[in-house]
């Protein structure tokens, strides 16, 4: 999935994969081997799909911009899985980049952290919804 620092699959493949391992958690809740193993990769694919990589970032360092390469593939995704945990997260996702204009400097400490933190609730949320 990411090799020094860089996600060597697209934003499709990401989302994919996530999809796979939710409906794996989804469909076995109680087998605590799938849950384990599964919910790891689940979380991994999260928050490479929120926060990109190093040298894959989420936003561009110059122009401080959202990906729209990220985008389009995260709007694609809710229109054919509207029912799925992660079009939640998405949906939420959205709503704070709308918030910020779609537009971060990793620079600045405190946005970034917001943004970090957010993240990290956005997970933590899709983590529990996952097995309800």
């Amino acid at each position: 999935m990411a090799k020094n620092a860089s996600l060597l699959i697209s934003w499709e493949e990401l989302l994919d994969r996530a999809f796979k391992a939710e409906n794996l958690l989804k469909d076995y809740p109680e087998d605590e081997i799938i849950k384990e193993n599964v919910m790891w990769l689940y979380k991994s694919y999260l928050n490479s799909l929120l926060m990109g990589a190093t040298n894959t970032p989420i936003f561009d360092y110059s122009t401080h911009e959202f990906s729209e390469d990220a985008k389009q593939a995260y709007i694609s995704f809710i229109s054919s899985q509207p029912d799925s945990t992660i079009t939640w997260m998405l949906k939420e996702y959205f709503a704070y980049l709308n918030s910020i204009g779609y537009s971060l400097d990793f620079n600045d400490s405190t946005k970034s952290k917001v943004f970090f933190d957010t993240c990290d609730w956005l997970v933590s949320e899709a983590e529990k919804r996952v097995l309800e």
